[in-house]
């Protein structure tokens, strides 16, 4: 299991339309293959800032999978205008031992 953290910078007059866009884009990227589940949460000490966490099977049904899918067109439709930028993406694998 691999896990993407994304992080939001969103603009400050726009908090509530990226809240409402995100409620819209969660299934688009809830349907894809191989997501095992994901979530957003809300900065407390940085307004502005979110973080979407996403369960992937593996790190290729996120970058071959999502972001080939017609529905990467959508969230990105329904989440960029409110970003102040791009998100920073990263992966991870967990440790063993």
């Amino acid at each position: 299991m691999i896990l993407e953290v994304a992080i939001f910078a969103v603009k400050l007059d726009a908090l509530a339309d990226f809240e409402a866009a995100y409620k819209q884009a969660s299934p688009l990227i809830g349907r894809a293959k191989g997501n095992l589940g994901h979530e957003m949460r809300r900065c407390l000490e940085t307004k502005g800032r979110y973080i979407l966490t996403v369960k992937w099977n593996s790190i290729e049904d996120h970058l071959e999978g999502f972001r080939n899918s017609p529905d990467i067109q959508e969230w990105r439709r329904l989440l960029g205008p409110h970003q102040t930028g791009p998100a920073l993406v990263e992966h991870y694998e967990a440790l063993t031992g």
